[in-house]
Order: structure tokens, then sequence, then C-alpha cells
């Protein structure tokens, strides 16, 4: 190998051996006819230009047998020790794509021009591509060609942009006769730069990105307003850029080259200096979706500053012109977009261009510097944050962007999350993924219902938002705390409160919820029946408070909310789920049930039941399916444990006797008993649903329930078996069950007597036999 630099880092595999194949596949040698008789191996692009691959420019001398001699430059594209980027880039399929893009994807848009006697290139020949010992691509050097980059610093002006618009035109057209002809492309194209796969990487990596770019946001001219917006979104622009990156299979789609930016984008020259052709490179976003994609990424991080608003309309039309010309060319047999539907459809995928300001056009703008690469852009370290912020105070940056931030915010890119609003919602919070309504004016009547005060007498000065639950600890819902300041504009004094404000889930968790429809009856229950419950006790002179104070509740518009006292703010706190309940504290929430179980029955009797939406909790014929589909997996895992230890193996065939029945049994024990005792169960009673007051000496003083979304009405031994078994300390489980269902019982019953139940009290043995009879829910 020779005149290898030592800043080169070339690969150990890089030989003369792995460039045999290319050569004879090059020149069409057997590879018994030349040997390689030297290697120089040199970085193909400077530091800042690449940011997904390590690419080498290979200068091959080859000797023949017949005497002659032949030298050869070529590309090679490598994942070479990425650091914390390899994972991510491995996420998104980059080098399956590739591979298959110049394999036989290029190559078949290709012919579908040669047909019609056209010669189009869209990208270099590939004469290799390995997957061992690292993924990658021996390409034609098109520097021989005399190809080369426009400067990204610079941008393209209007002539260049023409051509690479022409070229898009072209390459779109041809991947959408392709598909009709021979049907979808593979799966690694139905997802492109954004994913869900690789959506947890992604939000860490962004992180450390986001909070920089608002930070430096706030020091451009007018970019305080904008900065407060974006700091409200913040990782929310995620998840519509994972929404508008999928295909619309009622939408006009295409193959998008997927980072169609100027350094991707290779330009060859007459003598007169005018352009001859263009040839893209770099395949390895690419994604069957909206043609906007491309067109969005293209102009927004690679025209020229001074052209791209005031050329913009001229630009879509071009662009458009072009397409129809090639999809009519190709006899592409359904209906072409017309030039009003690609606007359209460009402005519905507005924020693709915004983020792309952020992530691309400030590595465009920015001056070239060693240390470029995805690792230091994403890197929450110093060399990190001082590297983003030089990219995000470059001046020409700068000023483009001091342009563009008004043209998004009029085209609607900062409502990310489709809530009606573009204005900050002065919530202060770590960055935390708040719906759009989240802000100042919707707590005005949380405000004014706490602290007794009329509007127009007080200003909230500041929200605080944190999220209240930990991981793991909720999924029915999400849930904030926000602590509320304000200011009394009649005594000039200023008082503060927390409320926690409970709301819809996201991904999987909302199906689930939109199936069950917790909010409903959660709403029923803090709006109605609670206060109703409560009122019993307070007809007799006895003060019991079930749960937290309700403040707001809104069903579907905005959302599905429920904002509520905060009980930590009077001395409430849970019991660590995985320490379980002692005795004490067992026995003071049985309390509580019991008088949450004595008031439902009273009520029901009075009232001639409860609603509908109570008929049924967390299990019911209409969301089987489903609940099967999540828990199934979890009891095989159980069964798959229990065979490693000898105690439970005796257990084993009963179990697995009951994995296929164990549904239909569950919902055997739902069935009401219309001649028994039944109550209106809370339905999720286990310890993450149950606080506990303590005095200042520490002593156990009062218990809360919490979380009604899954109440419904039959025997009270269903929260009874659903608690003891989920929330009780392991070693009095068993040795105190009967003396807890006991226990309860002594409660119910006394509460019973004193709300006046107008039916049979229920009996201790008839409690214990039902329990046993639906132990199968426990």
């Amino acid at each position: 190998m020779a005149a290898v630099p030592p800043t080169a880092q070339v690969p150990s595999w890089m030989t003369k051996e792995y460039f045999v194949e290319v050569v004879a596949k090059k020149f069409g040698l057997s590879e018994d006819d030349f040997t390689i008789d030297a290697l120089d191996v040199k970085p193909a692009t400077e530091a800042g230009d690449n940011f997904a691959s390590k690419l080498y420019r290979v200068a091959v001398g080859v000797s023949c047998k017949d005497g002659s001699s032949k030298k050869l430059s070529l590309i090679v594209k490598a994942l070479v020790n990425m650091g914390m980027a390899e994972e991510m880039i491995q996420m998104m399929n980059v080098f399956p794509k590739e591979k298959e893009m110049y394999a036989d994807i290029i190559p078949a848009l290709e012919q579908l021009y040669r047909e019609k006697g056209i010669y189009v290139e869209f990208g270099p020949k590939c004469y290799k591509n390995e997957t061992r010992p690292t993924d990658s691509l021996v390409l034609e050097d098109l520097n021989d060609r005399q190809f080369r980059m426009v400067n990204r610093r610079e941008g393209l002006d209007l002539e260049h942009t023409k051509v690479v618009l022409k070229k898009l035109a072209q390459f779109h057209a041809a991947s959408a006769v392709l598909f009709e002809r021979k049907g979808p492309f593979s799966a690694v194209f139905d997802e492109g730069m954004y994913n869900v796969r690789s959506k947890a990487i992604f939000e860490a990596h962004m992180r450390p990105h986001m909070e920089t770019s608002v930070k430096m946001v706030r020091l451009w001219p007018n970019g305080e307003y904008y900065a407060e917006i974006m700091q409200d979104f913040s990782l929310s622009m995620l998840d519509e850029l994972i929404k508008i990156s999928r295909a619309n299979p009622n939408g006009f789609n295409v193959l998008n080259h997927g980072d169609a930016w100027c350094n991707n984008l290779l330009f060859q020259y007459n003598a007169d200096s005018t352009i001859a052709t263009l040839v893209p490179v770099d395949y390895q976003m690419c994604v069957w979706a909206s043609p906007s994609l491309d067109l969005l990424y293209f102009i927004f991080t690679s025209v020229r500053g001074d052209i791209r608003l005031p050329e913009l309309d001229n630009l879509i039309n071009f662009y458009h012109r072009n397409l129809t010309n090639n999809l009519n060319l190709l006899e592409y047999s359904k209906p072409i977009p017309s030039l009003k539907e690609l606007h359209l459809d460009f402005i519905d995928h507005i924020a693709y261009g915004f983020a792309a300001c952020f992530g691309v056009l400030p590595i465009c703008l920015m001056e070239k510097t060693e240390n470029a690469s995805i690792d230091t852009m994403m890197s929450a370290d110093d060399a990190g944050r001082l590297f983003r912020e030089k990219m995000f105070s470059t001046p020409e940056y700068v000023r483009q962007m001091t342009e563009l931030l008004p043209f998004f915010c009029e085209y609607g890119a900062f409502d990310i999350r489709h809530s009606g609003y573009q204005t900050p919602s002065g919530v202060c919070s770590d960055y935390l993924n708040l719906p759009g309504w989240f802000r100042r004016e919707f707590f005005n009547d949380v405000v004014e219902k706490k602290l007794h005060l009329r509007n127009g007498n007080y200003y909230i000065t500041k929200l605080e938002v944190s999220i209240a639950t930990s991981k793991g600890d909720n999924y029915g819902s999400v849930m904030y705390r926000c602590k509320i300041n304000v200011e009394n504009k009649a005594n000039n004094s200023e008082e503060s409160f927390s409320v926690i404000v409970k709301t819809r889930p996201t991904g999987m968790a909302a199906e689930f919820s939109d199936a069950l429809n917790p909010f409903a009856k959660e709403i029923e229950m803090y709006e109605k029946l609670i206060p109703a419950f409560e009122a019993l006790y307070l007809d007799k002179d006895i003060g019991v408070e079930i749960g937290p104070r309700c403040l707001k509740t809104c069903e579907k518009v905005p959302s599905d909310v429920i904002v509520m006292e905060d009980l930590r703010s009077v001395r409430y706190k849970p019991v660590k789920r995985q320490d379980g309940l002692d005795q004490g504290h067992t026995e003071r929430i049985l309390e509580k049930l019991a008088q949450f179980h004595a008031a439902s029955a009273v009520y029901g009797v009075r009232n001639g039941g409860f609603p509908e939406i109570f008929a049924h909790g967390l299990y019911n014929e209409k969301n089987m399916q489903m609940m099967e589909h999540m828990f199934t997996p979890a009891y095989n895992a159980c069964l798959e444990e229990l065979r490693q230890h000898a105690s439970t193996k005796e257990y084993l065939e009963d179990l697995e006797k009951l994995r296929a029945v164990a549904f239909s049994r569950t919902m055997d024990c739902l069935v009401v008993d219309p001649d028994g005792f039944n109550v209106l169960n809370h339905g999720d009673f286990w310890i993450n649903n149950t606080m506990f007051q303590y005095g200042s000496d520490g002593c156990l003083e009062d218990a809360a329930l919490v979380d009604f979304q899954m109440c419904f009405y039959g025997s009270p031994v269903l929260d009874l078996n659903y608690f003891l078994f989920t929330s009780v300390k392991g070693n009095i489980k068993l040795a105190k069950l009967n003396h807890f269902i006991r226990y309860y019982h002594e409660q119910l019953v006394s509460n019973l007597t004193v709300l006046g139940y107008s039916k049979p009290l229920p009996t201790l043995k008839k409690l214990q036999m039902d329990f046993y009879d639906r132990i199968v829910y426990g």
C-alpha cells in the first residue's frame, strides 16, 4: 500500500485484494489477467461535508499480463466506527437502502427513459457492495468526469436550482411509473429519515440539539417570540415529522431521494461554464412518500437565500411542469396531481422544511470545522454545545432564518400539534411533550374555582410543569404536575398552588384508551358521583374525602382533560409499588374502599343504578381481542419463567390448561348477580392508585383513592381480589388474606348502616364465598 497519509485512517480491510473484483468488472478482465500494484487512499470529503458515512477516494494502479498498465479512481463509502451515530444510521436502514438503490432501482429507473430513447443518469456506477467486515460500497469516482459540488455555503443560484428540480422530477416520475408496473418497493423504503423504530434514539439526540437551537434563536432579531413557541412544541416535532414522512395511500407518492441537499448533487459543466448535467449521489435516506418531502428539503437547505422565497412559487411550478411532462412521457396511467394539489401538499408538509432549516441548513452555511460529525452535533457535552452554538450563530444562517421564521409561522408550521395555537403558551417546562392547549389561558377557570377570584382580578404570572409520575407508574393516561403562580390584583398579593393535569396518552396506549372510553367515566365520577357519595356522608355530619377535588374537566375539546387538586400539596404521598403495603396501610385503604363501596351501593338504590358506561370495566367483550393481544405474551413469558423453578413445576400443567381459557374465565367473574350485593368498583384498585396522608409526626392519618377511569358495577370482591393480590406486601398477602376480607367487611357494614342502606346487609360468609368464587380475577 503506497502513499497513505496517516490522517486517512484507512480501515484494515481496504486491501489490494478487496479491489480485485472491482478492477475485473470495470475493465472486463479475468482476475488472473492483472495485478494491483498500488493503492492511494485519501478522504473523499472534508470535515463537515458528510455525516452519515465515511468516504474514501482510492486511486488503484493496475499492471496487466499483456504489459499494459491502467489506473482507476474509485469512491469507497463505508460505515466505519461512527460512534453514537452508528446505531441511529443502522436503525434507518441506510446501507440496505443504498445497496438496493444502486444494484436494482436506479438501473431500472434509467431503463424506463432508455426505452423512450432518452439517456438519463441518476447516480454513479456501483462496482461492489459488501456487508462484511462492514457495510461498504465501491462507486465510480465522478470526479474523473469533472463532476463537482457547488460551494454549500454559497447555495445554488436559479440556474442550478432548476437543473436540480428537473432531475428530481425525472427521478420522481420514473419511480411512480416503476411502482405502477412492478408493485411496491421493498419495506425498507416505507420509512425515511424520521421513523418510529429510531424514535427513542432520535429523541435522545434531538434534546440537546433542540435546547441549543431555542437558546440561540432567543438571541436573533425578534427571536424571543419564536423561541417560546419552539420550546413549547419541543420534541412533538419528531412525532409530526414521522407522521408526514409516511406515504398517503390516497395521495400521489414517489420514491424521494430523502437527502437532496447541495453536497449530494454533483454538476458537470460545458466549456463555456454552462451546466451540462447533474448526477445525484448518496441514496441512503430514500423513502416512498409525497414528493413535497424532497422539494421542501432541497429548497430550504440548498437554494440561495436571496432567491428562495421570492422564487418559491415559480420553483414549485417549474418542478410540476417537468413532473407532468415526464409522467406523460413514461405513460403513467393514474391521475397526475394538479399544480394546485401540489401547492396544497407542499403546505401540508411544511414542517418538513422547517425541520430542515434547523437540522441541515446550519450545516450548509457553517464554516468548515475539523470536529464536524453527527456525534459532535448531537453530543450533550461542552464540545457538542459549542459546536451547535457555532452552527446556529453563523451570520448568514441568522440572516436567512430571520426571514424564514415569519414565513413558516404564516404557513402554520409552528402548530406542530394541530391544536389551533401558534402563540407562546407561557408555560415553563423541561422540554416536555406538552399538548398544544396547555397554556396560561386554559387555567383561568381553575384559578377562579380554587382561589375564588373573578376574571380580571388576577393574572397568572407563571406556570411550571413537570411529569407527575415515574416511568412504569402510569399506563392509561399522561399526568402533569403544574404549579400556578397568581397575582391577585385586588390586594397586590401573590399566591401559588399545585394541580395535577390528566390527559390522553399517545401511541398504542391511546388506542387502548379509545376502546375503554376512560375519560368519560372519570369525568362522570369527578363531576357527579364522587361529590354525591361524599354528600351522603355530609348529610350524616361525617366528613369523608374519597379522592382529590376536581377543578376542571374537558371532554374531547380541546381534549379529554381532568384538572384536580395535587394531593402531595396537602401531605399525601404514594407508597413505592415495589415495596407493597404493610398491614397498617392496607387496613387504612380498605377503610376508604369500604366508604366508597357503601356510598355507591346506597346511591345506586336511591337513584335506580348507574349510567350505561359503568356496565363494563377493564375486561369487556368489545376490547377482548386487544386485551388478549396485550396480555397473552406476558402470560407466556410468566410460564417460561416458572419452568425454571422446581417449586412451581407441579402447577405448570394446570396453568397451561388455563392459558386458552384465562380470558373467558375472567369474563365469567364479571357477571353481575342480580340477587347479590353489588357496588361501583374502582376497577383499577392497586397501590399506584392509592395515596396516604401523614401528620407532622409521620403518623398515618388518612388515605385517598385516585384514577377512576376503570369503574364498573359488580361484586365488591372484584376490587378486593385485584387489590389484595397486587398491592399487599408479599409476606402478609396470604397470611393475612382472610383477616383483610373480614376487616373490609366490618367497615363496609358499618358505613352501609350509617348511610341507611335499605336492603339486607351482606354477611361475611357470603362475602368470603363470593371472594373465592371469583378468585380467578385475582
